[in-house]
């Protein structure tokens, strides 16, 4: 079947080179600017005929290391019931530095040799950076300042994503946890032959429910994916730990690290704490891919967005954390470790030490409650209508119509007038 999916690869190439009228050697780089070139004057035309449009812009680097801002272009084609919005990336523009005014200059720069005049520019769309985001002097002040009516959005699967990120780093515990599971992974995926020693394992142990080999690798910008790692961690846990066992056994150089891994999983703090962590994320990895859907309006995503609070918001319960704490336990049994919280100091500065009775109370009280509180607060901040200009001309959608109220239609009437 792998072999199948290369051939597939292979036979594609050929027909795009077939297409193009490309040799299977030498160098085809000036017929390939050309077409790009055509292909960009094509997508440009289609913009100009919309007349209006949005940006979409954020900072990436190439391989070379050379600081570059990615350009995309949101407009609607068509009229009445075959409108289409259209979202098109049109280039790279190089960035000399990183500040706001430099930014500003680039994009500005890059709109006019593309021949789009910068006064039809109704919406900006970046991520959250203080220097893009900056309501004194960022990208998006510095542009509405000249062009008012350039509303800025803040990209709302950047936004789930600070949730995540400031959930996973604000609470001690899970922070400290996190790092072992990041340490783990990238051990794993270090060389094929680990790789292949914990599939094995896993399917010695019948673990289907978790396909991919090893334990994925946590990105640095895209925090969502560390559900993905969290999951993946937890359902093969225990063959994680039998393979780290076995290979510390081993001559080899990697048989101290081996040992250390296996020991910072052999503690109830660590396994509570990443079932607890994997519970809450779980309810919100829909919502990352319901944020990157082509059809998603902003209404429907803050709506889905309260959705998930509420949801997460319900299993702050006994009730809830009882599922969270048995399954921990039996993780637990399944490596001899036995349930144990730790000593609580009269003076505590870096995690939660509310006085409690059983293990199960302890860590309900000071890390299920606390992360589940945390959460909430992140997704009521960063989802919050309030904050966001562009919702209110989104009532006007006839779908949506019944929900423009009279204190919603004078704050659109104040906003674009």
């Amino acid at each position: 079947m792998k072999n199948r999916k290369f051939l597939l690869s292979i036979l594609d190439v050929i027909i795009c080179l077939g297409q193009r009228n490309v040799a299977f050697r030498g160098s085809w780089e000036e017929e390939s600017e050309k077409e790009s070139d055509d292909i960009r004057e094509t997508l440009l035309t289609k913009v100009k005929d919309a007349k209006y449009f949005s940006l979409l812009a954020d900072e990436s680097m190439d391989i070379s290391g050379t600081q570059q801002m990615s350009i995309c272009i949101c407009y609607v084609t068509g009229t009445g019931e075959k409108t289409e919005i259209s979202e098109d990336f049109l280039g790279f523009c190089p960035l000399p530095k990183q500040d706001a005014a430099t930014i500003t200059e680039a994009i500005l720069r890059q709109l006019t040799e593309m021949g789009l005049q910068a006064s039809f520019l109704r919406g900006q769309g970046y991520d959250g950076a203080s220097t893009m985001s900056g309501q004194v002097s960022g990208v998006q002040t510095r542009i509405q300042q000249l062009y008012p009516r350039a509303v800025y959005t803040h990209c709302r699967s950047h936004a789930l994503n600070l949730v995540v990120v400031h959930g996973c780093s604000d609470i001690p515990v899970v922070r400290n946890i996190m790092t072992i599971i990041e340490k783990i992974a990238v051990f794993f995926s270090a060389t094929a032959a680990r790789k292949a020693a914990l599939q094995e394992q896993c399917t010695a142990a019948e673990h289907s429910r978790t396909r991919a080999a090893g334990i994925p690798l946590m990105s640095d910008t895209r925090w969502g994916t560390r559900g993905t790692t969290l999951c993946a961690f937890v359902e093969k846990f225990s063959a994680v730990h039998s393979v780290l066992r076995a290979m510390e056994t081993e001559p080899t150089s990697i048989s101290g690290k081996a040992f250390n891994l296996r020991q910072s999983m052999e503690s109830f703090e660590t396994i509570i704490t990443a079932v607890t962590t994997n519970h809450v994320l779980a309810y919100m990895q829909p919502l990352t891919k319901q944020l990157q859907a082509t059809n998603l309006d902003i209404i429907s995503a803050y709506q889905e967005a309260r959705n998930v609070r509420d949801v997460i918001a319900q299993q702050r319960c006994e009730k809830g954390f009882r599922l969270c704490f048995q399954k921990a336990t039996d993780l637990a049994k399944s490596v001899n470790v036995v349930p144990t919280k730790r000593r609580i100091s009269v003076k505590q500065s870096y995690r939660a030490s509310v006085p409690t009775e059983s293990v199960e109370d302890h860590y309900r009280v000071n890390l299920f409650y606390p992360f589940i509180d945390h959460i909430i607060s992140e997704l009521d901040g960063r989802f919050a209508e309030r904050n966001e200009p562009a919702m209110l001309a989104a009532y006007l959608v006839p779908a949506d119509l019944e929900k423009l109220t009279d204190e919603r239609e004078t704050e659109l009437i104040q906003w674009y007038n």
